[in-house]
């Protein structure tokens, strides 16, 4: 679903610099690949990379994205306009920063819907078209909502960040996409939360398909939702593989120092023991929590 290639970005203000250099990665349909790394490493702006969204001061110098076969270096921003939202969807890490408090939650389903083949020019929620409003419901019901109708009519500062993490799944739903970028969707809540965000993101994969980027910097949810893992480090891929492999074996230092930091919260270590010769268990069993629970299911 995703290729990227030698990507390469560098930031203008003053004298320029590279911040991102060579990365290469993909993401097969309905599998997840996580890219993991500390704070700064450049896994947000590869991923406003690959949806044309790079903020002014960053551009790309090298390197190819394709998304399901198309090249986006070579979109018009009429065509990646077409394709976010088309194809392929991106969830942030603080969902209150992306919703208007002033408006409610039914205004930016249609303001999405109008962008993405709903009925332009109706903008005001009062006269929704019942189309655009019925998607707009299944879709909140298939991220967990009882009445979608209340979350509809709600002010996003009525909601809780879990629930605003689900409406913004809900929205990235409204159309068949094939490819959902979700940018560290779980930093900002709750414990209870974020295992209802991460079942749901594991259950809407299966369910549609979609091959799933999800940048994060927890080897717990690396442990629990990656089938292929790449670590950045300083705007460069370190290593990258099948996360059990990875994870039995890792051969960078930096990747072992990842590794050894969470494994350090339960009291475990690698020790000493050659690179090759270490065991995936301690570090799966420790970084993987059990079943969800029944009453944080999503309902």
């Amino acid at each position: 679903m995703l290729a990227v290639e030698s990507l390469e970005l560098e930031i203008l203000r003053g004298r320029p610099r590279k911040v991102v250099r060579n990365v290469s990665f993909s993401v097969p349909r309905g599998r997840v690949t996580c890219l993991v790394g500390e704070s700064g490493c450049g896994k947000s702006l590869t991923c406003l990379a690959i949806l044309g969204l790079l903020p002014e001061a960053v551009r790309r110098t090298g390197g190819t994205i394709t998304i399901d076969g198309e090249r986006v270096n070579d979109l018009s921003p009429e065509h990646l306009q077409a394709l976010r939202g088309g194809k392929a969807a991106m969830i942030l890490q603080n969902p209150m920063s992306c919703f208007d408090p002033i408006c409610t939650v039914k205004s930016h389903f249609l303001e999405s819907l109008a962008a993405h083949g709903g009925n332009p020019g109706r903008l005001s929620p009062e006269v929704m078209p019942e189309s655009d409003l019925a998607r707009a419901r299944r879709s909140l019901a298939e991220v967990g909502f009882d009445s979608p109708d209340d979350i509809l009519d709600a002010y996003p500062f009525q909601l809780s960040g879990g629930m605003l993490q689900r409406v913004m799944v809900a929205l990235a739903l409204l159309s068949e996409i094939r490819l959902l970028l979700a940018d560290e969707p779980t930093t900002d809540l709750d414990v209870v939360s974020q295992a209802r965000i991460l079942t749901l993101l594991d259950e809407t994969r299966r369910r549609h398909g979609m091959g799933v980027l999800l940048v994060t910097h927890d080897i717990g949810v690396v442990a629990r939702m990656a089938d292929f893992v790449v670590v950045m480090h300083k705007g460069e891929v370190v290593e990258q593989g099948e996360v059990a492999t990875l994870f039995a074996a890792p051969r960078h230092a930096y990747t072992r120092a990842l590794l050894q930091a969470h494994l350090s919260l339960y009291g475990l270590s690698f020790g000493d023991e050659a690179v090759g010769t270490v065991s995936p268990e301690p570090c799966l069993a420790a970084a993987t929590p059990g079943p969800v629970p029944e009453e944080v299911r999503i309902r």
